[in-house]
């Protein structure tokens, strides 16, 4: 006798099966956003070995747009020589630098439904378990285009919104692969001028391969960063280093082993690095000298406009998300790439108001919205004389007294096309 085999439900009573955790897509990961060193405090702080370092909290007037930190200038004038010298009225005084962190106000919402047709429809799904972690990716890179801002251009792009209204200015610490260092563009306290000076540099490097990154690029951006702008590396694992955050794509033209410049057959002695260094510093490939190169996917561009004399530079980044507008950068050859040499005290971040969660609803809270909120701002760190302890005889600060020596650009030709 057989076994009776059971008729299967009609298709229109099957339960169906939903797949409740959907795949997320996938972002270019940002190094730079690691780099972040805290401190709670409502004193004014002493500067840690941090290169990205975060201030948090108001400091007493709830008025306060800004908050300034001071720097002690080293003694510098000449001692007295000789015994017959009279040493009264030629004593030294300290003198002091400043320099101002900015905040104002950041936001981003999203939308939701609490209830209905539309809201059920999502369940099966989870959609809007989703909030809190798409929203802080999202805040997470749009805090590394902040960063890259400042880096490149002083201030970030929320600061010159309300209130401040801040000018960007490109930094004034700029080497340009393909041009030895006594060519590299030097700084005026003219924007413009300054501006057209980068990129008359830039012009002169050209494009293609003798402009990319090469282990020559690196040693001499090191040596200038130590001597002639006597930028302070930070300490990891009792050695001290500067990071540098390389394109992605110049990271890989740098280790071709068969590219003139390159690492090439020196490839394991150079690119011994700690274990330290590689659970700190995420997408950390190799070491030359005391440089730690990480790649970095999300690097910006700047495409050269104008004409000789009066060269213009617009910059590009790399913003939240994978949709057409999130990659405005110029990628084509003519396009220019940005890295960074960072020292100790690189990018100052003042966090006025922390992050939190806000609510907006309507129609009985059936739709609604749900927004990540905070004041803050980013700052490349750059020190200068108060008004009250200017240099003596020259007037008030200028543009001319200002002191960056946290941070260096680099900037490259994009990487030709492999043959």
């Amino acid at each position: 006798m057989g076994v009776a085999i059971t008729t299967p439900l009609p298709a229109e009573l099957q339960v169906r099966y939903w797949e409740r955790k959907l795949r997320q897509e996938a972002v270019p990961e940002d190094p730079i956003t690691a780099l972040r060193g805290v401190h709670s405090t409502d004193k004014r702080v002493a500067i840690g070995n941090e290169i990205y370092f975060e201030i948090n909290g108001g400091f007493g007037n709830s008025n306060e747009r800004f908050h300034r930190c001071v720097m002690q200038k080293t003694l510098s004038l000449p001692p007295n020589e000789g015994s017959l010298t009279n040493p009264v009225g030629t004593e030294e005084d300290f003198r002091q630098k400043v320099f101002d962190i900015f905040a104002t106000d950041y936001s981003k919402p999203v939308s939701l439904q609490e209830y209905g047709i539309e809201a059920k429809n999502k369940e099966a799904w989870q959609i809007f378990e989703e909030i809190n972690p798409k929203v802080s990716l999202h805040t997470q890179e749009w805090e590394g285009k902040y960063c890259r801002e400042a880096l490149l251009e002083r201030y970030s792009q929320l600061l010159t919104t309300a209130p401040h209204f801040l000018t960007q200015e490109f930094s004034p610490n700029i080497a340009v692969a393909g041009l030895s260092s006594r060519n590299w563009p030097v700084f005026s306290t003219n924007p413009a001028t300054w501006t057209s000076r980068i990129g008359t540099a830039l012009v002169t490097a050209g494009v293609g391969a003798q402009a990319c990154a090469t282990i020559r690029f690196i040693q001499e951006a090191e040596l200038y960063a130590s001597t002639r702008k006597v930028i302070e590396p930070v300490t990891v694992d009792g050695k001290e280093i500067y990071i540098v955050l390389l394109p992605s794509d110049q990271c890989k033209f740098l280790q071709d082993p068969i590219l003139a410049g390159s690492l090439g057959t020196a490839w394991l002695q150079y690119s011994s690095i700690s274990q330290m260094e590689k659970m700190m510093f995420p997408n950390a490939e190799l070491r030359i000298g005391r440089c730690l190169i990480c790649a970095d996917p999300r690097f910006p561009t700047l495409t050269i406009g104008g004409t000789a004399g009066g060269y213009t530079l617009t910059p590009q980044y790399r913003l939240a998300g994978r949709d057409v507008w999130s990659d405005p950068r110029d990628l084509t050859l003519a396009g220019r790439q940005v890295g960074y040499l960072l020292g100790k005290a690189a990018i100052a971040k003042w966090v006025m108001e922390d992050y939190h969660w806000e609510y907006e609803y309507q129609q009985y809270k059936k739709f609604g919205g749900k927004g990540i909120f905070g004041t803050f701002g980013h700052v490349m760190v750059q020190w200068d004389y108060g008004p009250t302890n200017a240099v003596p005889n020259a007037g008030p600060p200028t543009a001319a007294t200002r002191q960056q020596d946290s941070s260096m650009v680099l900037l490259f030709s994009s990487v030709p096309a492999l043959t």
